[in-house]
């Protein structure tokens, strides 16, 4: 079995203890913070063509030996973690949607859920109104209860996604019903 050093920014793929791999030839590819390696040229030609470099070249470099990372003073933070999470339970997880919100869990009312300016735009050509800015908060309300609802429904069926399938029907509301 071999050891693995880091894996590739392009494919994931990855990239063993003293193989070879590619860098980008540019400083701010290169450095600690982004640390973007390559397990080939062409993931490095995938990196180049999103990124638009100009003057730029795929460098080869050689990982170094697992010996090597072990006798390093530095921290190991550049080897890939590993979590696997089996779920042995095949019943649903439980949930509980109307909970209150935590520190973990912010509320959703205090971010807007929708493109305010794609709203005003849309009401503005239909019909020539203008948008209240308050008329924003009700349907982040509303969009709240309706992925709540489609949370509720992947739940019962035992998944993770929610899917189209999973959105509940739009009923027409009453003003006083979204207070």
């Amino acid at each position: 079995m071999t050891e693995v050093w880091k894996m590739c920014s392009s494919c994931k793929k990855e990239i063993p203890c003293s193989a070879p791999f590619y860098v980008c030839s540019q400083s701010h590819c290169r450095g600690k913070i982004s640390g973007e390696v390559f397990c080939s040229v062409g993931c490095w030609t995938g990196h180049n063509e999103m990124l638009r470099h100009r003057d730029a070249w795929a460098e080869e470099s050689m990982a170094p030996a697992r010996a090597e990372l072990q006798s390093a003073d530095l921290p190991r933070t550049d080897l890939p973690r590993r979590v696997t999470i089996v779920n042995t339970d095949k019943k649903p997880s439980p949930m509980s949607i109307n909970e209150p919100f935590s520190a973990n869990n912010p509320s959703p009312e205090t971010e807007i859920l929708v493109v305010v300016s794609k709203v005003k735009q849309y009401i503005r050509e239909r019909s020539d109104f203008n948008t209240s800015a308050n008329a924003m908060d009700v349907l982040t309300k509303r969009i709240v209860q309706i992925c709540d609802g489609a949370i509720r429904n992947a739940n019962l069926d035992g998944r993770k996604t929610v899917m189209d399938r999973d959105v509940p029907a739009i009923n027409l509301v009453e003003k006083n019903d979204l207070s």
